[in-house]
This record gives C-alpha cells, sequence and structure tokens, in this order.
C-alpha cells in the first residue's frame, strides 16, 4: 500500500488597512500556501495607509505602522 502524499497546507490571509479620516478596510480574503507578499508590499508603498495589519488565519502576521 503507497502512502499518499500530503497536500500543502492553504492559509487565509486578510489585509486591515487604516486610513486618517476614513473607516477601516479588509481586503478580501485570500487562501494560498505563501503569503500575498505582493498585495503587502503595494499597502505598505500607498502614503495614505497609516497602519497596516496582515493576518494569517485569524491571527497577526505581520503588522505596518507608519509613525
Amino acid at each position: 500500500m503507497e502512502k499518499r502524499k500530503a497536500c500543502p497546507r492553504r492559509h487565509g490571509y486578510r489585509i486591515h488597512i487604516s486610513r486618517p479620516g476614513r473607516p477601516s478596510v479588509d481586503l478580501p480574503l485570500i487562501w494560498s500556501v505563501q503569503p500575498p507578499m505582493e498585495a503587502w508590499e503595494r499597502v505598505k508603498q500607498d502614503g495614505s495607509v497609516v497602519r497596516a495589519v496582515l493576518y494569517r488565519s485569524g491571527r497577526t502576521f505581520q503588522t505596518f505602522d507608519r509613525g
């Protein structure tokens, strides 16, 4: 009997964005094996973003503060 190869584990990634004078926004949930680093870098490069949090499976994965 042959062992089955395990599927790569996918996580749900979500980015929460805070801008001054506007309500906070959550980007759509992304199911992926790797974190969505391209989207995360775009959020950090946006000059209007004051604070951003990248969540992986509901837990804080990375944070960004423009201080």
